[in-house]
């Protein structure tokens, strides 16, 4: 749907409180509110670059507090009652219980359920839903991954003509050189791989990228015109050039960006951003980069003389 950035976030809003489940909401209606969730989550990821800041951050939070619901509702839903009681044969008169019969229990037991355990109170933060891509590369492990190892089924293009995204997830231990990856598809696409070129990325043919759960990886990509997302990423060196970068729940990684926007984080710690390395990019970057301007979701206050502790820029002199 074309609509404006307010008007997108008016109808995403509206959409998330009409999704929240009730209390008793069924198998049935949890997964139909499962898959609407997931919906939400890939129409905020397409529009993320026309979204102003604050607003995306809101709404990714609300995203965040309805999957955790849904989730703590399907818990419920599926949990087995700890107490059942038995009728016995009808009788209008009920009759008292004999001495030798009757043994007193505790009338708070059989009330009060038990208390849910602590894991159940507390839900760890909601990764978000996988998009729906033919371009993956998942599940490796000490590898070297190059375009070669794309589904050879897969097209930089969906059926309606725009341009797909990129998923990296699952993978360990990898070296991902994807530089040639985006100058080849751009050329088969436009018929010259220099077409087309500009902003941050230089116009390749990739609508987004999402890395998710990457683990003591080397990522190279060249600079596209869309949105990067990483998720779950643990002491990775990443090299990437993007119109909007938001980085959430990772660890002990390097990235090293050209952004024309304010990169964001949330949850995260250790980070050190630098600058995109010029060697690897087949063109010239066409506009200043704002690597440096990071924009800590935990630290909303953090100035030049409090910084956050969750990331540090990398010195000039080190670069």
């Amino acid at each position: 749907m074309d609509d404006s950035p307010i008007a997108f976030v008016a109808r995403w809003t509206e959409a998330s409180t009409t999704s929240a489940p009730s209390f008793v909401a069924s198998p049935s209606a949890l997964a139909t509110l499962t898959s609407d969730a997931q919906s939400l989550g890939v129409q905020l990821t397409e529009q993320a670059e026309r979204v102003p800041a604050y607003e995306l951050g809101r709404c990714e939070r609300e995203l965040k507090t309805l999957l955790e619901a849904i989730s703590a509702a399907k818990t419920k839903s599926t949990a087995k009652p700890k107490f059942s009681f038995k009728r016995t044969g009808a009788s209008s008169t009920p009759k008292p219980p004999s001495p030798s019969s009757y043994s007193p229990a505790s009338p708070a037991a059989a009330a009060i359920p038990s208390a849910p355990s602590p894991s159940s109170c507390k839900p760890s933060p909601t990764p978000p839903s996988t998009p729906s891509t033919s371009l993956a590369l998942t599940d490796r492990r000490d590898e070297l991954l190059t375009l070669a190892d794309l589904p050879t089924s897969s097209s930089s293009s969906r059926p309606d003509g725009k341009p797909e995204a990129l998923l990296l997830s699952a993978l360990e231990g990898c070296f991902v050189d994807l530089t040639s990856l985006m100058a080849l598809l751009g050329a088969v696409a436009l018929g010259d791989g220099d077409q087309g070129r500009s902003g941050a990325g230089g116009g390749s043919s990739f609508s987004a990228l999402y890395l998710y759960n990457l683990k003591r990886c080397v990522v190279l990509v060249e600079p596209i015109e869309g949105s990067v997302m990483l998720h779950g990423c643990e002491d990775c060196v990443i090299v990437l050039g993007c119109h909007q970068f938001r980085m959430h729940d990772s660890t002990s990684c390097k990235i090293f960006l050209h952004i024309n926007s304010t990169p964001i984080i949330e949850r995260c710690r250790g980070l050190l951003f630098g600058p995109y390395p010029s060697i690897f990019a087949p063109f010239t970057l066409s506009a200043a980069s704002s690597f440096a301007e990071v924009q800590d979701f935990d630290h909303p206050f953090a100035s030049a003389a409090n910084r956050s502790p969750n990331f540090r820029v990398l010195d000039p002199e080190s670069q």
